[in-house]
């Protein structure tokens, strides 16, 4: 009977075994990558070194390329087209300025996520002065005045709204044209709030229920104790695993070579160093990205990322062999002290063999 439970026994302690196994190899990396976004400063920092404020409008030009001349996207077709409102594009939207924006949107989501807000509340404005705004206005106009067709003789004049007209009177100069729209624009003859709200970004456009904003806060709350659940978890399989194990001493030393290789290897994939070659690798083999400015921006991306969920594995590496190796010691300690307890018990029973002895003598 006590063989057939101890087989029990093991077979119940293997399973627990590979269950500690996938608890590590699920759970470890998944810790270290949630508390790497979890941080609002540590993805501002990665936003920042990345590059992507500075090369917001390079980007922009590189994905214009792509435009076909009849495409109806008229911002990125004047990209592609006028070098000079390429550097009125990088005058609008300087790092300066976009930072800020993205850094507000950030700021309301993390806001909203650790409960502060019921919903995230941001609004946001891509151009907020009017003057700016009216000048890339005119500009996306009169690229598309140059691509509309001639009208028709009964023609004779063109609508006040710039965005409603649909052809250009015969004998139009195009210059005197930008001319009026400009005294239109400057004497606000032309109410451009509205034109102005659709570039805008708010909270409101993201239509969260309440259901999915609780339970976004609820698996946020989750995701930030994540360490402490994990670490209760792997305690509790770790006692019942030792508690399982027939032999006291068997059981520390099984536990610790699993916390051994097990910390060993995540300490290896901590040390990893050269993940900017890696991920350039992969993206040059395996993904297909046409421009180099957007390689650069993904890898610089990526690369901080990474290397701070590596940094976050390789510390908990460093204490799961911490905790391997005061296993290992526990069940040494256990085995000197069987021994000796054998050592001391025989002089005992030598001794009272004696006392017997010598009664029988007497």
């Amino acid at each position: 009977m006590s063989t057939f439970l101890k087989i029990i026994r093991y077979i119940f302690s293997i399973l627990l075994i590979l269950v500690l196994l996938l608890l590590f190899f699920i759970g470890i990396p998944l810790t270290a990558t949630t508390q790497t976004f979890i941080n609002r400063d540590n993805i501002k920092s990665v936003l920042d070194n990345s590059g992507i404020y500075d090369n917001f409008i390079d980007i922009l030009v590189e994905q214009s390329n792509t435009v076909d001349t009849n495409s109806q996207s008229e911002i990125l077709a004047l990209i592609k087209d006028d070098p000079q409102f390429k550097l009125n594009l990088k005058t609008i939207f300087s790092s300066e300025d976009i930072k800020p924006k993205i850094e507000t949107v950030i700021d309301a989501l993390y806001d909203w996520l650790e409960g502060k807000t019921v919903y995230p509340e941001f609004e946001v404005y891509l151009i907020d002065d009017e003057d700016t705004f009216k000048d890339l206005f005119l500009s996306v106009t009169m690229l598309r005045m140059e691509g509309l067709p001639t009208c028709s003789t009964e023609a004779q004049s063109i609508p006040t709204d710039m965005m409603d007209v649909e052809c250009i009177p015969a004998g139009t100069n195009l210059n005197n044209l930008e001319t009026s729209f400009q005294k239109a624009l400057d004497s606000n003859q032309m109410d451009m709030t509205e034109t102005m709200d659709s570039f805008k970004f708010s909270s409101d456009q993201l239509n969260i229920s309440y259901d999915n904003a609780i339970l976004a806060q609820s698996i946020f709350r989750v995701v930030k104790i994540l360490p402490i659940l994990l670490c209760a978890v792997l305690f509790l399989l770790t006692v019942i695993i030792l508690l399982l194990i027939p032999s006291t001493k068997g059981s520390f030393i099984t536990t610790s070579i699993i916390y051994l290789l097990t910390g060993l290897l995540f300490l290896i994939l901590g040390s990893v160093k050269n993940i900017a070659q890696i991920l350039q690798s992969i993206s040059t083999s395996n993904i297909d990205i046409p421009y180099s400015q957007m390689k650069d921006l993904i890898t610089n991306l990526l690369v901080p990322l990474f290397e701070s969920i590596l940094h976050n594995i390789f510390i908990y590496s460093l204490v799961i062999l911490g905790v391997g190796v005061i296993l290992l010691i526990i069940g040494i300690i256990v085995k000197k002290k069987k021994k000796e307890e054998v050592k001391v018990q025989e002089p005992i029973k030598d001794e009272k063999t004696t006392e017997s002895k010598s009664k029988d003598t007497l």
